[in-house]
């Protein structure tokens, strides 16, 4: 995959937080933002799951989220940390093309990623529906100490 687009500590950040907030655009270019749980691999991508919790349409491709990918694969993440103690803010801002994996080799991985990050997932269904694949393509980020 070559250099990374990460810095180490972008990388180490991103891989110690357990949500992060991820948008999509629809099909009037309004964002549509919702927390998420996500994995950041070897390669520097991030997977975030269509999993067995509870949603209002069963259907993953009726997702607002997939339709929008499925439209424009454009998609914004940030994951951040707020402190009372000002001086331990940080966030981490990235822009990247997202895909749908549906089965294959990354949506294996991504499924033990998953697993291993989050041990909810012995309780909910981590399941075969979808991943939302994210491939950064800018980071930026800030922290205050």
């Amino acid at each position: 995959m070559g250099e990374s687009i990460f810095t180490d500590w972008e990388a180490r950040f991103l891989r110690e937080q357990p949500v992060a907030r991820f948008a999509t655009l629809d099909e009037m270019g309004q964002p549509h933002v919702l927390p998420i749980v996500f994995v950041l691999d070897e390669h520097h991508q991030l997977f975030t799951p269509i999993d067995g919790k509870k949603k209002r349409l069963q259907d993953a491709y009726r997702l607002r989220r997939v339709r929008n990918i499925q439209r424009n694969p454009v998609v914004g993440l940030v994951c951040d940390v707020y402190h009372d103690d000002w001086s331990q803010l940080a966030w981490v801002k990235l822009q990247g093309q997202a895909d749908l994996l549906e089965s294959g080799g990354p949506f294996k991985l991504a499924q033990q990623l998953l697993r291993a990050k989050y041990p909810q997932y012995a309780q909910t269904a981590l399941g075969d529906q979808l991943i939302i694949r994210i491939r950064p393509t800018k980071v930026t980020s800030w922290q205050a100490g």
